[in-house]
């Protein structure tokens, strides 16, 4: 399995979310790397219990902001954390009952990531960019 790495065409221009965003992508890779090296069972579901947790608080996070910066998408972003949340949880239940390969919910993980953070988390760092040079 071939593992991202963080590069700053992730990075949206805010600190606290660009340092949420690497925390994330670490989380995705300890999971791929868990299963790379055959790590316990116990010790996979731990790790992807963890993704989940911290998706929701990362969202959280990042829609405290929108609202902070009256960001005119934040319904619209909402949804698509709020879709990716009922995804995972899904992925994470079919995971436990051994319905779902580990590896596909990874790469999923790895290209939501991806596409999400340099589309529309790249939205919001532009919307406040441009806010603050009074555009």
């Amino acid at each position: 399995m071939q593992f991202i790495e963080w590069n700053t065409n992730y990075e949206i221009g805010n600190d606290h979310i660009d340092f949420e965003h690497k925390i994330f992508l670490g989380l995705i890779r300890k999971l791929a790397e868990d299963l790379e090296t055959n790590r316990a069972d116990e010790r996979v579901h731990r790790t992807f219990a963890e993704v989940v947790k911290y998706a929701e608080f990362h969202f959280l996070s990042e829609e405290n902001l929108m609202l902070d910066v009256d960001y005119p998408n934040y319904a619209r972003h909402k949804e698509l954390h709020e879709e990716l949340l009922q995804k995972l949880v899904v992925h994470f239940e079919d995971f436990e009952h051994r319905k779902a390969d580990l590896i596909d919910i990874v790469k999923f993980l790895t290209e939501w990531f991806v596409r999400h953070t340099i589309t529309e988390d790249m939205n919001i760092g532009n919307f406040i960019a441009d806010k603050a040079l009074g555009r």
